[in-house]
């Protein structure tokens, strides 16, 4: 999952920018995408859970903080993602801590996805601060 996360950084072509509506950040992945592979041969397209990963990275980025997915709720996937398509991906926060956030994929044909997120504290940034 990690790799995941590395290719979706570097794949980022409009930086996270906050908007009246939520932020709002922007991907174009190449064929070469390693979420790709198997997804379907001949016929690539972005799979659900990278949505989801794209929908988290952006979480993180509003809250300022590292999150863990607790729960994706009212998930619908309606149209599919392409190679080289840019993908604007926008993150509502529904709380001010930034734990529950709504989460609205696009391109240029139209909303492709739409969940809401619950998220929590990473676990790893909790264990630098706790006692001994």
């Amino acid at each position: 999952m990690s790799q995941l996360r590395t290719e979706l950084a570097s794949n980022i072509v409009a930086p996270a920018v906050k908007h009246a509506d939520g932020w709002h950040q922007s991907y174009l992945l190449p064929v070469s995408f390693a979420g790709f592979e198997g997804h379907f041969p001949d016929n690539p397209v972005v799979p659900a859970v990278v949505q989801i990963l794209m929908g988290l990275q952006l979480a993180e980025t509003a809250a300022g903080k590292a999150l863990t997915i607790v729960q994706v709720l009212k998930a619908k996937f309606l149209q599919p993602l392409r190679p080289l398509e840019t993908i604007e991906v926008c993150c509502m926060q529904e709380q001010d801590d930034g734990l529950r956030c709504r989460i609205a994929i696009s391109s240029a044909s139209g909303v492709a996805s739409q969940f809401r997120l619950v998220l929590s504290p990473s676990e790893a940034v909790r264990q630098g601060g706790g006692e001994e």
